[in-house]
């Protein structure tokens, strides 16, 4: 399977305040994408924003993406990012 290249495009990440999720976030960050990191838990996330130094990658914000119009919120605050547009996923996954 041929890699995707993201760099330069901004990328969701749900669940990024600890475990897979921060690591996700962490892994597209050091390959030059645009990190929008989402999680419930608002301390955490927003220290997310520290994981790559110096980087201004990563974009915490805090948001419960069970509730619609917070994940509208989420997707308003990627789009508006000036470093790229938002990668689509290449399916739904259920």
């Amino acid at each position: 399977m041929r890699e995707k290249d993201f760099s330069g495009q901004v990328v969701i990440v749900t669940g990024a305040a600890g475990g897979i999720g921060a690591a996700t976030a962490r892994l597209f960050a050091a390959q030059g994408t645009h990190v929008v990191a989402v999680d419930v838990h608002e301390p955490q996330v927003n220290g997310a924003e520290g994981a790559v130094a110096g980087s201004g990658q990563i974009l915490g914000v805090a948001a419960d993406v069970c509730a619609d119009a917070q994940v509208m919120r989420v997707m308003n605050d990627a789009h508006r990012r000036p470093q790229g547009r938002v990668a689509q996923r290449p399916r739904q996954l259920h």
